[in-house]
């Protein structure tokens, strides 16, 4: 999802910085998007490279796949009025933080999942959301690594693979 993220707000020329967990992330990250900047959160000086990397520019929105003590982090480094929004659990931790986090700077935590999405959004969004989802797949097709490709015979087999911890690459299914 990140590389996705990331090759669209390049392609709109919006300036980012991608986070990453390890530091061979970072190199493979560096190598698809040489244009944009790469922090390491293992490092543990990682929120300040951030902070020298914006170098005063204002950051509204940061996006978390890891959920966690990380969006805490993040909070902290949003601009006042901004948001983090978290969507993935990657972290098996609560967000530990404390209200004045969000109250002081007037931010916002947020949530999103594709569960969340089915539920509350209407049927003629979600497909124009699936659509957009389509022609950003067509458009970046690079961003996608295969991890395997399984016929509609063996969904289940897919839906195993998909949801495997650990998991890298994007499980297809084709007729």
């Amino acid at each position: 999802m990140g590389r996705l993220l990331t090759a669209g707000f390049s392609h709109h020329r919006i300036a980012t910085v991608s986070l990453v967990r390890r530091a061979e992330t970072a190199q493979q990250l560096r190598e698809r998007f040489p244009e944009v900047p790469v922090v390491v959160t293992e490092d543990p000086d990682w929120c300040d490279a951030v902070r020298d990397l914006i170098g005063g520019r204002t950051v509204g929105v940061a996006l978390d796949p890891i959920g966690g003590a990380i969006s805490v982090d993040l909070l902290g480094l949003v601009s006042p009025g901004g948001t983090v929004v978290v969507y993935g659990r990657m972290a098996n931790e609560p967000i530990p933080m404390h209200a004045t986090a969000l109250l002081d700077g007037g931010l916002t935590l947020r949530g999103a999942t594709i569960g969340r999405w089915v539920t509350t959004t209407s049927p003629e969004q979600r497909v124009s959301d699936t659509r957009t989802a389509c022609l950003m797949a067509q458009a970046f097709p690079r961003q996608f690594d295969v991890a395997a490709i399984y016929s509609i015979a063996e969904l289940s087999d897919a839906i195993r693979h998909a949801t495997t911890p650990g998991k890298t690459g994007t499980v297809l299914v084709r007729p």
